[in-house]
């Protein structure tokens, strides 16, 4: 046979072969194009046209739930089909596996929806049909399979898992049981579960989490354990509050030795605004900036006549007499603002010690901190701390004496210091 008639054989077979294609690439695209619309016929119109998707098998199962059928066991027995045809096309895909089991569920075949789910579990070892499943369980209020169920989910998880959290807690007169039947050790999760019961105000539940969090602190558990720490200082629970600083501390994760007197007392590091260091506050007229070994505070004479501007936590031992020692420079030019005339001025800063439990300020009685225009000024101010009591609150704020105006200028404070 000579070579003109192959080519033409091949020539015609490869015609056949473009023609072939793209009249499937037309067919499938045209099938893909009625598909975007859901609706029933839609539906049944694109799987015409591609019977060996499963997709649009499932599709069809989707829309036949949807619909208003004369005969509800008639349309039953169309989706179970349906299901039964998307899955059989691609029994290894796991995502059809969770999609029949959600139509199973609709249709109140719970058992076959238990079942779909647990073979998505096998054929995928993600977060995705684990976390399906225990949410399965908890719509069937399944106690004994959803504490189990919950724990492999959250073996796996990743990202944001507080809906988790929140489905627990939904599931249990008894939150305390959680952390043991639901709460892998794993830092992440426990790191959540930390912050989601800080939300809550469950400290008396915080502190077994936390424990488990503390043998191995991070740089990813930082903000969190910080977080705990402050809260604990807030509720008045000194003695776990220091002992998370100090953790934080023997890690290096904070700039900060363990808990003695004042932190930062000469203002040389950044404030982290939480737990033992220095917090500032704002108010409207006041601005406040720290600078290394120096915290300024700018007043407007238009600032409101009382207001906090820093504080901190501190522990001192019970019945024991302190001396608290302030170095401090007034920023203000009074020659200026009065020509003729130089006084020291009224600042109106003042230093409180507040007793955590009973409020009681001990430095009540203290003078302002103030003292000639741009003069260092060092004052001293002592005090005795009560019987069993260890927390107080060292702040910083401003309260306009009576029968004077407003302080316009700056003060400035370079250290405090704690000696007994």
């Amino acid at each position: 046979m000579s070579r003109r008639p192959l080519a033409g054989i091949a020539a015609a077979a490869l015609t056949i072969l473009l023609a072939w294609s793209a009249y499937w690439a037309l067919r499938i695209g045209y099938a893909d194009y009625l598909a975007q619309d859901h609706a029933l016929p839609a539906t049944r119109a694109a799987l015409r046209l591609t019977p060996s998707d499963p997709a649009l098998h499932m599709q069809l199962a989707r829309a036949l739930l949807s619909s208003k059928a004369p005969d509800p066991s008639i349309q039953r027995a169309a989706v179970e089909d349906s299901l039964n045809d998307a899955l059989h096309l691609s029994p290894a895909n796991s995502t059809l596996w969770i999609e029949s089991a959600d139509a199973a569920e609709q249709l109140h075949d719970y058992p076959t929806a238990e079942a779909d789910l647990l073979h998505a579990v096998q054929l995928d070892r993600t977060f995705s049909p684990r976390w399906l499943l225990a949410e399965f369980y908890a719509r069937r209020q399944d106690d004994h399979r959803f504490w189990p169920a919950m724990r492999a989910a959250l073996a796996t998880s990743y990202d944001d898992v507080t809906p988790l959290f929140e489905t627990c807690w939904n599931l249990t007169s008894q939150p305390e049981t959680i952390l043991p039947r639901a709460i892998p050790p794993r830092p992440e999760v426990l790191t959540q579960y930390l912050d989601f019961l800080l939300t809550k105000n469950r400290l008396d539940l915080a502190q077994p989490v936390a424990a488990q969090l503390l043998p191995h602190p991070t740089p990813a558990t930082l903000p969190t354990l910080l977080a705990y720490c402050d809260r604990l200082l807030w509720f008045n629970q000194p003695i776990p509050a220091r002992h998370v600083w100090n953790v934080l501390s023997a890690a290096r994760l904070i700039p900060y030795p363990s808990v003695a007197g004042i932190t930062n007392p000469a203002f040389e590091k950044p404030f982290l605004q939480q737990a033992f260091d220095w917090r500032l506050a704002s108010a409207p007229g006041i601005s406040a900036q720290h600078d290394p070994a120096l915290l300024t505070f700018e007043f407007s004479g238009k600032q409101i006549e009382h207001a906090e501007l820093a504080s901190q936590f501190v522990l001192l031992a019970p019945a024991t007499t302190y001396r608290l020692t302030v170095s401090s420079r007034n920023e203000t030019d009074v020659a200026a603002l009065i020509p003729g005339i130089v006084r020291t001025p009224d600042t109106g800063v003042h230093l409180h010690l507040i007793q955590s439990e009973t409020h009681l300020d001990f430095l009540a009685s203290a003078p302002p901190v103030q003292g000639p225009d741009r003069q260092p000024q060092t004052q001293t101010y002592p005090f005795t701390t009560p019987l069993n009591s260890n927390l107080f609150r060292l702040t910083v704020t401003y309260d306009r004496t009576y029968g004077t105006t407003r302080f316009e200028g700056a003060v400035s404070l370079s250290q405090l210091q704690l000696a007994k």
